[in-house]
């Protein structure tokens, strides 16, 4: 009988963690923002249809970069997005270049990131092409249920990024479907970072207990 116990109490925790995180995500996607200027903007992916097409969520986010451009919060728009063999051939990136150039935003401010397939690779791989271009300062212009998860990231990895949010799916079971994976993307961050810690402290303990050479 212990053991049902056991189970049930740990079957409660983990639904109250759970609970927790999603209410996290909620609050957090709610969380008004007022960005001021960037030297680039950065638009992160989301899937394609079948057909290579972008979805809504692809396109309030393309729409808010054009938008801030327009503006003169930003000089330049990176967009980040690979799986292209899942959509023909068609990368997140390219869709949304070609999305901004219909806009009528010069190709030549376009900068476009087509192989990664998360939002760490996204900023993993901007990063890169950020300092080949000298920006110093960001717009990360993604949905607002994602926003801080992003941030977090671009934190960590040393990018100076301000946050532009744009609307969540408008269809209920579109949005909080998004907020259910943006929960599990929360998980998956925090078993990433501790892991990274904990193999970094390993390499500074063997380190320092290596003898030191005469």
């Amino acid at each position: 009988m212990l053991w049902l116990w056991i189970f049930l109490g740990m079957l409660s925790a983990g639904m109250a963690a759970w609970l927790a995180a999603l209410a996290m995500v909620c609050i957090s996607a709610r969380k008004p923002r007022k960005p001021g200027k960037a030297d680039c903007g950065i638009v992160l992916g989301a899937k394609l249809r079948p057909d290579g097409s972008m979805t809504t969520t692809l396109q309030n986010r393309v729409q808010a970069a054009a938008q801030a451009y327009g503006n003169g919060l930003i000089g330049h728009i990176l967009v980040c997005g690979g799986r292209g063999e899942d959509y023909g051939g068609v990368t997140e990136a390219q869709a949304m270049a070609s999305a901004l150039t219909a806009r009528g935003i010069p190709a030549a401010r376009i900068l476009t990131e087509d192989s990664s397939r998360d939002t760490r690779e996204n900023l993993r791989n901007a990063k890169a092409i950020l300092e080949s271009h000298g920006f110093a300062t960001v717009l990360l212009i993604t949905s607002d249920y994602h926003i801080a998860r992003a941030l977090r990231i671009a934190r960590d990895m040393g990018i100076s990024a301000q946050g532009l949010p744009t609307p969540s799916p408008v269809r209920r079971s579109s949005y909080w479907r998004a907020r259910f994976r943006e929960v599990l993307g929360w998980g998956l961050y925090f078993r990433t970072t501790i892991s990274a810690r904990c193999a970094h402290r390993f390499r500074l303990r063997d380190s320092s207990s290596k003898p030191i050479a005469k």
